[in-house]
């Protein structure tokens, strides 16, 4: 089961200096998907095996988002990981959760933690400056944003473990992970760690709480709010300082401002993965003058790789996710897990969260919500 969860989970940061190393990471993603897929076929084959609605969804919204990128790009340049990695780690905690919830979180448990510790104790700036600098945004798992995705994983993982199997060790896990996401030094980072510190005083001590037992109401207001943002980013037509004040959101308004752009004559079918650059003002400076992909925005991203079609088939997913997920009975654990899934949305105001494939991971642990509750030790917490 290691060999089959390690690599995607799997530190980036020598990525960035050694081929050699990334060689090993791609050509141990590429045994890893073949084996999980093989023995899933194999499992399949056996016995008859019901597949959700959410595994259906996933692999429907990257076999579009294929297709597009071959019509528009007429073949797939670096796209191949950001499309068929995420349906598969998808389907594997999917269906790793069915068959053994604790041995699943018992193992990207470990996976995690080992990652956590060289991150910040052993690979850090301070013993290997040469290589991982914050303020490079370099770290030792790769880029700094994806700590808070995988922070928020962590602690999911760290909370089953230590309210379901009274697993110390899980609070260790979640411990590793404000200690990462605090290091790492990003917003999203802070911005996750005051929503977890909120959302766990009003989920303790206010009536208030019971918020969190309606996940669709966070999938509706963070649809609402990104809306808003990205009109007043038209609205506002470059001009993002307010008596003096720049109000673009650290940059990020003049990065959604040129992807809308691009998007003029692309809305509906997009441009396929990495199939267009952005570039703004600072690129001439930054070191990468041809602009980049990445959109720090979700809407956005998705209406650039895929149009409006890929925008509705991931909000059906996101959708199917949240509706397994609800299955289960009001519970202090189910407000928790919707807490961690409104954190992931508001980081998807300011960041391309489906850019990295862990946001996959942890929408394939939250669906199967109800299996890893009907198979705990404790009963669930009334709530």
């Amino acid at each position: 089961l290691y060999i089959m969860i390690f690599p995607f989970f799997m530190p980036r940061g020598f990525e960035e200096y050694f081929s050699i190393y990334h060689t090993i990471y791609v050509g141990l993603l590429g045994i890893a998907s073949f084996l999980n897929f093989f023995f899933f076929i194999y499992e399949a084959s056996k016995v008859k095996i019901q597949v959700k609605k959410s595994i259906i969804m996933v692999f429907l919204y990257h076999i579009y988002m294929l297709c597009v990128t071959l019509y528009v790009q007429a073949g797939i340049s670096e796209g191949l990981q950001k499309i068929f990695l995420p349906p598969v780690l998808f389907l594997v905690c999917a269906y790793r959760i069915k068959k053994n919830p604790h041995q699943f979180l018992n193992v990207i448990s470990n996976i995690l933690t080992i990652d956590l510790v060289l991150n910040v104790f052993i690979f850090n700036q301070w013993i290997f400056p040469q290589y991982f600098t914050v303020n490079q945004h370099v770290v030792f798992m790769g880029h700094v944003q994806i700590i808070a995705q995988i922070g928020i994983i962590s602690i999911l993982v760290g909370y089953f473990l230590k309210t379901n199997y009274n697993e110390n060790k899980g609070m260790f896990l979640i411990g590793l992970a404000v200690i990462n996401m605090i290091y790492s030094d990003t917003m999203v980072s802070y911005i996750s760690l005051i929503i977890l510190l909120v959302g766990i005083l009003v989920i303790k001590k206010v009536n208030l709480g019971k918020v969190f037992n309606y996940p669709y109401l966070f999938f509706w207001l963070i649809l609402l709010i990104n809306a808003l943002l990205i009109c007043i980013t038209l609205k506002l037509r470059g001009h993002y300082f307010w008596n003096g004040l720049d109000i673009s959101m650290n940059g990020r308004m003049f990065i959604w401002r040129a992807a809308i752009q691009k998007l003029d004559k692309y809305w509906f079918l997009g441009y396929g993965a990495y199939g267009v650059l952005l570039k703004v003002f600072w690129n001439a400076w930054a070191g990468n003058v041809n602009g980049s992909n990445y959109a720090h925005n979700e809407i956005i991203q998705l209406l650039l790789d895929g149009g409006v079609v890929l925008l509705i088939l991931y909000a059906l997913f996101l959708l199917s996710c949240i509706k397994e997920m609800n299955r289960y009975p009001k519970c202090k654990e189910k407000k928790v897990t919707t807490m961690l899934l409104s954190i992931f949305m508001v980081i998807s105001l300011v960041e391309s969260i489906t850019e990295y494939y862990y946001f996959f991971a942890f929408l394939a642990i939250i669906s199967c919500l109800p299996i890893i509750m009907d198979r705990q030790m404790p009963k669930c917490s009334a709530g």
